[in-house]
């Protein structure tokens, strides 16, 4: 007799993760600051502005951090049993917790409404509030994606977490966010190149904080430069506003894209 066959969808390592209430799920200041109602001013307060029109803020906690990679790492080494191959677009090493597990929709949703709406508020002053999200989790090591070239995102507005270093990685060095803000002449041909040509500023921010996010306009033109050793785990999460009939199902078509590419080879 053969062996039992692989099951065709994933069971969580985890079952709770998805459940996890905001209070247990977000640093613990940031969570203060929600709760006191102080609103935009205690918001705008607790970010830091890394470049121009980009900032930082303590977004989870460290504990459910180390979870996701975790529940990350478990759907990727079934995933790569199963046959089925990362869905990513400039990338390789892209994992969709909603392909996990399709509760994770509400958790992240829920992130979105209470959480990233009023930090966008804060930070930028839009009147069109982010209504539509898409998350997915990305990994930079040894032997997979090591870089990631200038792009813009798919986005109005991008939030970047670092998560940690994985299981049996204890740091990285290099794999360094890249923020640019190219002249004219840079972009003129498309993709801004990044050599002795580029003109336009720069600056480099280090994922070193387990948990803080970068936040920036979807339109930042961004890179990530090599990674020299170890492995960086982030979340990130595209937002669109409410703005435009054409983000209602804008992530929901995308989706079913990566659905269909993640299909067996």
């Amino acid at each position: 007799m053969g062996g039992a066959a692989a099951p065709q969808t994933y069971c969580l390592l985890q079952p709770r993760l998805p459940a996890t209430p905001l209070e247990e799920l977000l640093a613990p200041e940031l969570w203060r600051c929600l709760a006191s109602g102080t609103g935009r001013s205690g918001l705008g307060a607790l970010a830091r502005r890394e470049f121009e029109d980009v900032f930082s803020v303590p977004l989870f906690g460290a504990a459910f951090c180390e979870q996701l990679v975790r529940e990350a790492e478990s759907f990727r080494s079934w995933a790569s049993g199963d046959g089925r191959r990362s869905p990513g677009l400039l990338l390789g090493a892209r994992w969709y917790p909603k392909h996990m597990d399709e509760s994770f929709e509400g958790l992240f949703g829920k992130l979105l409404n209470e959480v990233l709406v009023p930090l966008d508020a804060a930070l930028f002053g839009e009147k069109a509030p982010l209504a539509y999200h898409h998350d997915y989790c990305i990994c930079f090591e040894d032997g997979a994606d090591r870089a990631l070239k200038a792009h813009t995102d798919d986005s109005d507005v991008t939030v970047n977490v670092f998560l940690g270093t994985g299981s049996g990685s204890v740091t990285h060095t290099g794999a360094e966010l890249l923020l640019l803000d190219p002249t004219e002449e840079d972009t003129r041909c498309g993709t801004p190149r990044l050599n002795g040509s580029y003109k336009g500023r720069s600056f480099r921010y280090n994922h070193e904080e387990v948990g803080r996010a970068v936040i920036h306009r979807g339109s930042r033109w961004h890179a990530v430069l090599p990674l020299e050793s170890g492995c960086r785990w982030n979340l990130v999460t595209w937002a669109l506003r409410a703005d435009s009939e054409w983000k209602r199902s804008f992530y929901t078509e995308m989706d079913q894209q990566l659905l269909e590419k993640a299909q067996h080879e």
